[in-house]
């Protein structure tokens, strides 16, 4: 048997839901987890689509309750596939992906939130206004500027910490967490 290894298109599809999604499929009952399941299909069709038991228990591991900050937390799916992989590969079991599932939410949360919505956003909007106030009649520039540098800026923190996520795997917790 070949070791399975998911694809570079099915990682972006991955990343692309993530990033799209995450905002929107905040409810009480599993809060993310509908996103992080969304997220995770492409690679779990990849992975386990030959079996409709696979597929359906590997969708119903990712639908449960997860909560994070959405652009530091794209670490999450990041991790999730690398340990789908090693699961359909006999390397992890379906209790250590919940586990890691379980115990990221707690860092991933406290972090995003200090790093990007304590700190990051704040300056951005304080440089906006700033310019806005300052720049007269050149004042729209505040508010372009920020239309333009949040959402590139929260896609290339979301899609480096999905990437950092996917290639250490199990590591790359430690390495988040230094």
């Amino acid at each position: 048997m070949s070791e399975k290894k998911l694809s570079k298109k099915t990682l972006k599809k991955v990343w692309w839901t993530w990033f799209f999604w995450n905002g929107c499929s905040q409810q009480a009952e599993s809060m993310l987890g509908m996103a992080v399941a969304h997220a995770m299909a492409p690679a779990i069709e990849e992975l386990y689509g030959d079996s409709k038991e696979e597929t359906s228990a590997a969708l119903k591991r990712h639908l449960t309750l997860f909560n994070t900050e959405q652009q530091v937390g794209a670490l999450c799916p990041g991790v999730f596939c690398a340990l789908e992989e090693q699961r359909a590969n006999g390397l992890v079991n379906d209790e250590t992906i919940s586990a890691v599932k379980v115990a990221l939410i707690g860092p991933t949360s406290a972090i995003g939130d200090s790093l990007w919505v304590a700190t990051i956003i704040p300056i951005l909007l304080t440089i906006a206004m700033a310019i806005t106030r300052s720049a007269g009649d050149f004042g729209w520039l505040g508010p372009l500027l920020y239309m333009i540098l949040y959402p590139v800026a929260t896609a290339f923190l979301s899609n480096y910490m999905f990437r950092l996520g996917y290639e250490g795997g199990l590591e790359s917790i430690s390495q988040f967490m230094a």
